[in-house]
């Protein structure tokens, strides 16, 4: 089936752009499923539209390893170690097997002990740029019930006091 696009701004409140629906088999596991599409459509933002200067929400693509890369380093040149794991030492392979362990999170598959299944997304500036990134918890844990909750967020010290926590939030929630 063909690509269509459409003004998803109607769909998502708060985000005016374009996006690309298309059928299962035209997608990779890359992209994300947002329940406002029919259950077996998936959408990725269009490049052409990051020109703009309208964050975007997305979740971790294989093309973004260089982007999550210096997200990870801003925050440890900060002093706030949240991404140790994340090093520009990072292999292809490390990365992917991140990409694989956000999708498997996603499903609830093999969780680590006290983990849910968690939506992670990006909130993205020019397609190459994390400005912060959000986790939805689909449930909770006791301990997550007293602390953490449904919604963690992480904002990159450098954008800090600009709004993009207040964007970040409501884009989650969708």
């Amino acid at each position: 089936m063909e690509s269509r696009i459409g003004d998803v701004g109607q769909s998502i409140r708060g985000l005016s752009s374009q996006c690309r629906w298309r059928t299962p088999d035209t997608i990779t596991h890359t992209t994300g499923d947002k329940q406002f599409l029919p259950p077996n459509w998936k959408y990725e933002i269009e490049s052409s539209t990051m020109g703009n200067n309208i964050p975007t929400l997305t979740v971790l693509r294989s093309d973004m390893q260089q982007a999550l890369i210096e997200y990870a380093a801003e925050f440890s040149a900060a002093g706030e170690p949240r991404y140790t794991f994340i090093t520009p030492e990072m292999t292809r392979e490390e990365y992917a097997a991140l990409l694989h362990r956000q999708e498997a999170d996603l499903r609830g598959v093999e969780l680590l002990a006290g983990r849910v299944p968690q939506s992670v997304y990006y909130l993205m500036h020019g397609g190459s740029y994390i400005i912060g990134s959000s986790r939805l918890r689909h449930s909770l844990t006791p301990l997550l019930e007293q602390e953490g909750g449904h919604i963690g967020y992480d904002v990159r010290p450098s954008q800090r006091g600009k709004g993009n926590a207040t964007r970040l939030l409501p884009l989650t929630m969708e």
